[in-house]
């Protein structure tokens, strides 16, 4: 059942090839640290990307990807690696990479400890016959049976080589897991079946909530102050602070 399930994401990762190979690819794109709330990690990403999320029993997928879906990324966090598979996090994502290794990438092996990082690169075929250069990164924690995998997607354009490089080196590089996280309880994975949510780039999300705090003042209803005898001198209130939105 769980590799029917990491089948289908990872099939869900691969459709999106032919979505990464339209428009200019900025050069120097500006970018914003965002947090990974449900697996306690942040990454640097293009100001402009969204990120979408969804949990299926624990299984967590994140597509970040901007608006012309050029280039993009995918983040599967998968718990319990040794209960779900039999096989500790390293050994499953050696298994994962040797067979991707066979589309014609060179299989790259690092120890980040407590993360063993594996990382392949090859060349793909989307729609029209255009090439797309996918790397797939794979951090393993033996510590924690977890395992992070990281598909980066973007067109194979000779003239836009060094710059893809550049930006996907400095995303896949910001990636930054907690070494201690474990995932979510069981119970609540079970809560969050099929969950999915979406999440705007800080700018449309503070635009949001803006508006929303408009609409609020004008349906709220003035209090009335209790009637006194004399009026009582009161201090001058002071002007509280706004808490600063999060990103």
């Amino acid at each position: 059942m769980f590799m029917k399930r990491l089948s289908a994401a990872l099939a869900a990762c691969l459709a999106l090839l032919p979505l990464c190979l339209n428009a200019e690819i900025p050069i120097l794109p500006r970018a914003a640290e965002r947090k990974l709330a449900e697996i306690n990690a942040t990454i640097t990403i293009p100001e402009d990307w969204k990120i979408e999320v969804q949990n299926d029993h624990g299984v967590i997928v994140y597509q970040l990807a901007g608006k012309e879906m050029h280039p993009c990324l995918s983040i599967t966090f998968t718990p319990d690696v040794k209960g779900r598979t039999e096989l500790l996090p390293t050994q499953y994502a050696h298994e994962l990479l040797t067979a991707l290794k066979e589309l014609g990438g060179e299989l790259e092996k690092k120890d980040a400890a407590p993360f063993v990082r594996f990382r392949v690169t090859y060349n793909s075929e989307g729609e029209d016959e255009k090439a797309i250069s996918v790397t797939d990164t794979a951090l393993a924690n033996d510590e924690t049976s977890v395992l992070y995998f990281l598909t980066w997607q973007a067109a194979a354009l000779a003239d836009k080589t060094d710059a893809l490089k550049s930006l996907r080196d400095t995303v896949l590089s910001s990636f930054k897991p907690d070494p201690k996280f474990t995932g979510a309880p069981a119970a609540q994975e079970d809560k969050k079946e099929s969950e999915v949510r979406s999440q705007e780039p800080a700018s449309l999300a503070q635009g949001s909530n803006e508006a929303s705090k408009d609409e609020e003042a004008k349906t709220e209803t003035p209090k009335k102050e209790p009637a006194e005898a004399k009026a009582t001198p009161q201090p001058t209130p002071q002007p509280t602070p706004e808490k600063k939105r999060q990103r």
